[in-house]
């Protein structure tokens, strides 16, 4: 069905953003598949919120990022302390730490370490479906042997992810990319800034 309203959009723009959502949508149904018939060799452990989360992709106030942000957390504690055992994963406790950005004149130790592991990181890109680039980076200043692969959501860089890529860095190896569309990542179309807005406006004009 979407494909064939997007199909009869006449700009050059909405014919961009038909291509662009069909493949997101394929290349979603694709990575479903993997995680429902993983290879033998790996196992994967996915975290997921257990209620209906308070905040969306946009309009959401600072109360309910917070609150999803917490829950997150809490969840994320919870695997820690049960599947995490497994893993080797040593239980610190929780600590929420507040971050300072550069608005301010001064900041907090911990900021500084995570800045410190952020800048370690290397990077680079492969190329993904019609020769679009992907970036990725690896963080690990300890050197570690065994590694984490996060895939972050739509809408999302790995920017965003700093605080959670040092904390695991600690034990871990860790690896991310901004999915295409995304982030540092290239996109299919040629406006940069095509996306949900567009959808809305001409949705709203039908």
């Amino acid at each position: 069905m979407l494909e064939a309203f997007l199909k009869r959009a006449p700009s050059k723009a909405l014919t961009e953003l038909s291509t662009m959502l069909i493949k997101h949508e394929e290349s979603y149904r694709q990575t479903q598949r993997f995680l429902a018939s993983p290879p033998d060799d790996v196992e994967i452990y996915e975290i997921s919120p257990d209620r209906t989360l308070h905040s969306s992709v946009i309009g959401s106030t600072k109360k309910q990022l917070d609150s999803d942000y917490m829950h997150g957390v809490r969840l994320g504690r919870l695997f820690v302390e049960s599947v995490g055992r497994k893993l080797d994963i040593p239980y610190k406790p929780y600590k929420r730490y507040k971050i300072q950005t550069s608005e301010f004149s001064s900041k907090t130790f911990h900021s500084e370490q995570i800045e410190a592991t952020w800048a370690s990181r290397t990077s680079g890109q492969f190329a993904g479906e019609a020769g679009v680039n992907i970036e990725w980076i690896n963080v690990n200043p300890n050197h570690h042997q065994r590694a984490i692969v996060l895939v972050q959501g739509r809408n999302e860089t790995f920017w965003k992810y700093q605080e959670l890529i040092h904390e695991l860095s600690q034990y871990f190896s860790i690896y991310t990319y901004d999915h295409r569309g995304q982030g540092e990542s290239e996109r299919l179309a040629e406006e940069s800034e095509l996306g949900i807005s567009m959808i809305l406006a001409v949705m709203w004009k039908t």
